[in-house]
């Protein structure tokens, strides 16, 4: 039909015959796209290859690894005592060396009391001890007398009489040997006051505090000074608890046969001289923080014997870092403390080039080493760390050379 005799139409019929033509194109469209896809050639799908992941390894070697356990305490003194005067009387002479800070040894005469009131008494008592044997003499001899007498009496044939003690003088002669034990008991009492005049010191002692001067009056029990022992102090030195399996401990009751140990200061912990020490006792009471507490004693602690002086000296009230020496874990694996990953677990690289995520068991772990089981010789240990680990995952090793 052509558009003359489209227009000739009329208007009613112009319509339907429009869509009609609209609608032949659309479907003859479709058509053709149809055909055209179901004879277009199809791409194949390919399952994307995993890319291997590169890592640097380790072998692992085991070993016998001797544990250091390290803590930190503070020094106190072994022994400390107030060093009293045992009787009263006036300081008459001090040690020239009596001064805070001195050491002196066991012995010492550190001050002198006026001693004229107890030699005077000792002398008295002296005399009383003779007087009391004079009166046991005499009486020996009366009793003797008494005797002879006596023995005269029974040769008479007379019976014995219930009063033959008495006149034998039996309770006289006790009486002068109890007078003389007496006057000998108090002569020793007036020779142990008399040296007692004589304050000297029990051991080996540093000099904390002086607290009498020259012509000071002493009483009873009065404080001469404050003294420690200087032959030896201790480290109360604070380890976690688990720590306690892997040290040496003294018996209870026992001083030796613990662990040696090794005291740093703190503030240059393995720098300059160590002092070295032993653990005599495990403490019965915890620390804050569930910390066992142990004891390090320390000998010649301010170096008085030692040919070379330390470069620092052992205070007490110091803070210092301590080291245990624990014992020997035989063939166990020692690795950085950074590969031990979360959940006490290694990475391995398998044979097939594989990460295999594995839990060992922790022995002992400190600052930057962890000793553990469950590992073989020879196993590859993953150093390098990955963002989403995956048991399985494919790894390739890097060479020595490409790892430096």
């Amino acid at each position: 039909m052509t558009m003359k005799e489209e227009e000739a139409l009329p208007p009613r019929r112009r319509l339907p015959l429009r869509l009609l033509l609209i609608g032949l194109i659309l479907l003859a469209g479709m058509l053709g796209a149809y055909g055209l896809k179901k004879t277009a050639p199809r791409a194949q799908r390919v399952a994307p290859q995993p890319q291997a992941r590169w890592v640097a390894v380790r072998p692992v070697t085991l070993q016998d690894a001797q544990v250091e356990v390290r803590g930190f305490g503070q020094v106190v003194a072994a022994r400390q005592i107030e060093l009293k005067a045992q009787v009263a009387g006036e300081v008459v002479a001090l040690h020239p060396q009596f001064s805070e800070g001195a050491c002196l040894p066991a012995g010492t005469l550190l001050v002198q009391l006026d001693a004229r009131d107890y030699q005077l008494a000792l002398a008295q008592r002296e005399a009383a001890v003779r007087q009391a044997e004079a009166r046991l003499a005499l009486e020996e001899g009366q009793q003797q007398v008494a005797r002879q007498e006596w023995q005269r009496y029974q040769g008479s044939g007379q019976p014995l009489p219930e009063s033959a003690h008495l006149v034998l003088r039996q309770p006289q002669q006790e009486q002068a040997r109890a007078d003389l034990a007496s006057a000998r008991a108090a002569l020793q009492q007036a020779r142990l006051e008399l040296e007692r005049t004589a304050i000297r010191l029990p051991f080996d002692a540093l000099i904390l505090r002086q607290q009498v001067e020259q012509g000071a009056q002493l009483v009873g029990q009065g404080t001469v000074a404050t003294l420690v022992d200087s032959g030896t102090f201790e480290v109360e030195v604070t380890v976690p608890l688990d720590a306690l399996a892997l040290l040496d401990l003294p018996r209870p009751g026992h001083l030796t046969g613990g662990a040696e140990a090794r005291i740093e200061r703190t503030d240059r912990p393995g720098g300059g001289s160590a002092r070295q020490g032993q653990v005599i006792a495990l403490l019965g009471e915890l620390a804050d923080g569930r910390m066992a507490r142990l004891r390090v004693a320390v000998a010649d602690p301010l170096a008085l014997r030692a040919a070379t002086p330390p470069d620092w000296p052992l205070l007490l009230g110091d803070y210092v870092a301590v080291s245990l020496l624990g014992r020997l874990l035989p063939q166990v694996a020692v690795v950085p403390r950074a590969l031990l990953r979360d959940g006490d677990q290694l990475w391995l690289l398998t044979p097939q080039q594989t990460l295999e995520i594995r839990p060992v068991e922790v022995l002992w772990r400190d600052q930057h080493q962890v000793y553990l089981r469950g590992v073989v010789a020879g196993e590859q240990l993953v150093e390098t760390d990955l963002a989403a680990p995956v048991a399985g995952m494919a790894l390739r090793p890097l060479a020595p050379e490409d790892d430096a």
